[in-house]
């Protein structure tokens, strides 16, 4: 009996704020966009010799939600509501037949 695939989604905040993204990461990950964000975790799945979840076709899915860190705090907290954007795209990826 084959095994059939699961998909992971690994669900990260954005956040929106620069100047959040350069407290929180350092000045040596600062991303303009999720885009360049996604690109360094993938790149770091290959190098810790996880090739298949890094491949973004058959790998882990990697899906952002807006969100703000609070310095004062040390916490990030979401900008919206996150059932929303994992329901959109569930939504989204059952429609896509590619």
């Amino acid at each position: 009996k084959q095994q059939q695939r699961q998909m992971v989604t690994l669900v990260i905040p954005w956040l929106e704020l620069e100047e959040d993204r350069l407290e929180l990461y350092g000045p040596d990950h600062v991303f303009a966009n999720p885009q360049e964000q996604e690109t360094y975790i993938r790149e770091w799945l290959r190098h810790a010799a996880m090739e298949d979840a890094a491949d973004s076709k058959t790998g882990i899915r990697i899906l952002f939600y807006p969100a703000r860190y609070h310095s004062g705090l040390k916490s990030i907290f979401a900008m919206g509501d996150i059932c929303a954007v994992l329901r959109n795209q569930i939504t989204d990826d059952d429609g896509d037949d590619s």
